[in-house]
């Protein structure tokens, strides 16, 4: 998976070696397919969960496309990582709390 970062929405991902390697507690990183609690940590600590979907069904609440603005900036991310997006105009700082694969 790339990480499809446009300067629209700058995130701070440090990408060593690849997505798929060394998945052990705490090096798993948001790719398409998981789901993805997430916690806006500016102005009001707002929380969501987000499924990350490639195939079309994204609905810009709950499904989320990989390359919409939070989903490019997540994605790469590992729990706790904390990056900027920017969401109709306004840059925002979220936290990625919890990845959970896809069955």
């Amino acid at each position: 998976a790339s990480n499809n970062v446009t300067p629209e929405t700058p995130a701070e991902t440090k990408n060593e070696g690849s997505p798929d390697a060394a998945e052990a507690d705490g090096d798993i990183r948001v790719s398409a397919g998981d789901t993805v609690s997430v916690r806006y940590v500016d102005g009001k600590a707002r929380a969501l969960q987000v499924h990350i979907v490639a195939d079309g069904t994204a609905n810009g609440r709950d499904r989320i496309s990989p390359t919409s603005p939070l989903g490019a900036a997540i994605m790469g991310l590992r729990a706790e990582d904390e990056t900027e997006v920017v969401i109709e105009g306004r840059t925002r700082m979220v936290i990625v709390e919890r990845i959970e694969r896809a069955a």
